[in-house]
């Protein structure tokens, strides 16, 4: 495919198959397009994938459906909220509390030391008047 052919396709999908009701800047374009056979034929093809979509009968959509589909999905918990509450209703708090103190134990086992071994006082940087910098 050509620049000139990519650069077509892209006015066709923006502004339509129907060049006379292109913009300005652009309509001068599209109607040098019509007299090349080959970009003709591109603008042919859309005005006929164009008129396609046209003729499809779409079902009637009713009024109302989008209210309806907000208020159905209010009604029933999404299946994530209930498995949790499901838990959370089956753990005895002595249960729950067991599993922080586990859970906080094994994540200061994992935190590296503060001091490498040495006071933490050493660490501090002073000033004059033996304040903390």
């Amino acid at each position: 495919m050509t620049d000139q052919e990519t650069r077509l396709r892209e006015l066709l999908a923006y502004h339509g198959a129907d060049v006379s009701q292109w913009p300005k800047e652009v309509k001068t374009l599209g109607f040098l397009a019509l007299r090349r056979p080959n970009l003709a034929a591109i603008i042919e093809e859309e005005k006929r994938f164009e008129m396609q979509l046209h003729r499809r009968n779409e079902p009637a959509v009713p009024q109302d459906l989008a209210q309806r589909i907000i208020a159905a999905s209010r009604m029933q918990p999404s299946s994530h909220q209930s498995a949790v509450g499901e838990l959370l209703a089956e753990v005895r708090p002595a249960a729950l509390a067991a599993m922080m103190v586990l859970g906080f134990a094994i994540g200061f086992e994992m935190l590296p030391p503060l001091s490498h071994g040495r006071d933490i006082a050493a660490q501090a940087s002073f000033d004059d008047e033996g304040a903390i910098l």
